[in-house]
């Protein structure tokens, strides 16, 4: 059973289970940040060809946050209730250095406003934020950058459905403004293509993955919207995402 009956119509992040599973793989988020992190972050280092315990563990987080995040807000903005992110409610499937699913013990509860909902992101995200910082010495403005990004991401991937596609543009500034350290490492704005207004998101913090193997084997090392591409860039490529979307659904 998953948490929300549409997450595979709304995208693989938004896919999660619900209980408590006990097959191969599943790992307690207290244990995945507690005794299990070092050989997890070895499994990172490897796959990804990371040069540093930091960088595994931004690219560890990244996948966390963004599995977290998308779950959570998709259950409050469609189905008005909230998701409990705390570790000790919250299990992992980690393969070869991935972290391809989350499981939630218990299912939404109806009611909750915005605060509820930060508060819930907060709970899941920032004990694991702080382990990261203290084992690998990675920066807790990368780490907040990375909460940042996988809340707006999930805001904008809810938004572009909707008949107004910037729909969640003050929502999802709201609940960022809500969780300490996170204001200021996205950007989040309406933007205007060829007379539609877009919510558009991207980055002030950089997640480390250029610092990798298998980035440095890329033509672009770098993310698209990170802080070292061009603005102009990234909005070039943002037009043609828009594009493409709206060539695909109309």
């Amino acid at each position: 059973m998953e948490v929300l009956a549409d997450g595979h119509g709304l995208g693989d992040r938004f896919v999660a289970e619900l209980g408590v599973p006990d097959e191969p793989g599943w790992i307690a988020c207290g244990d995945l940040f507690g005794d299990r992190l070092p050989a997890v972050l070895d499994a990172v280092a490897a796959r990804r060809g990371a040069s540093s315990a930091s960088v595994a563990a931004s690219l560890l987080f990244e996948q966390f946050a963004l599995r977290l995040a998308s779950p959570v807000v998709a259950a409050w903005v469609r189905q008005g209730s909230v998701l409990d992110g705390r570790p000790s409610a919250v299990s992992a499937l980690v393969d070869d250095g991935v972290l391809r699913r989350l499981a939630f013990a218990q299912p939404p509860v109806s009611g909750g406003d915005l605060q509820a909902v930060a508060a819930s992101l907060r709970a899941g995200l920032e004990p694991a934020a702080d382990t990261l910082a203290r084992l690998t010495r990675v920066g807790q403005r990368t780490l907040r950058g990375a909460m940042a990004n996988a809340v707006a991401n999930t805001f904008l991937h809810l938004s572009w459905p909707e008949p107004d596609r910037a729909r969640y543009v003050d929502d999802a500034a709201a609940v960022l403004a809500a969780v300490p350290g996170c204001t200021g490492t996205v950007g989040i704005e309406a933007v205007d293509v060829d007379g539609e207004s877009w919510m558009y998101t991207d980055r002030n913090t950089c997640c480390l993955a250029f610092r990798t193997s298998v980035n440095r084997d890329r033509e672009q090392h770098y993310c698209m919207t990170c802080p070292v591409v061009p603005r102009a860039t990234i909005v070039e490529e943002f037009g043609r995402a828009t594009a493409s979307y709206r060539a695909r659904h109309g």
